[in-house]
């Protein structure tokens, strides 16, 4: 996508979850979600992933991340290379109602018929055209 598009979709990131989130959870507001631009290319060295600066929010249901860059900085960014947007969520912090950690499986999407596995750490990502 445009570095436009791509920083229009940063402004508010948004997961949803099949189990409602533990009330302890939902209070403590971790900083679960991690999001980084990779710049890719032939360049030597390789150029810094940059990590970006968002804020938590919590519902039962939902953990949502609004980016706290500046608009035109990452603009700028993003327009210089092809780079990637990692998008991380680290499952083991988000317990559910009954204390169990939700699963980073991504078997509702992809039905390879493996059990779910509880916690670990899961990941999407999007390309920015520099």
């Amino acid at each position: 996508m445009s570095p436009a598009a791509a920083v229009d979709q940063l402004s508010g990131i948004q997961i949803t979850i099949s189990r409602s989130l533990s009330d302890a959870v939902q209070k403590a507001n971790s900083a679960v979600i991690q999001i980084w631009y990779e710049p890719l290319g032939p360049t030597q060295p390789p150029w810094p992933i940059v990590t970006l600066d968002g804020v938590m929010r919590y519902s039962p249901q939902t953990i949502g991340w609004s980016l706290q860059n500046q608009r035109d900085d990452l603009l700028k960014l993003f327009a210089q290379h092809l780079g990637r947007i990692l998008i991380r969520v680290h499952c083991w912090y988000l317990l559910d109602q009954k204390g169990k950690p939700v699963s980073s499986s991504p078997e509702v999407i992809i039905s390879s018929g493996l059990p779910p596995m509880p916690g670990g750490v899961f990941e999407s990502w999007f390309w920015v055209k520099g």
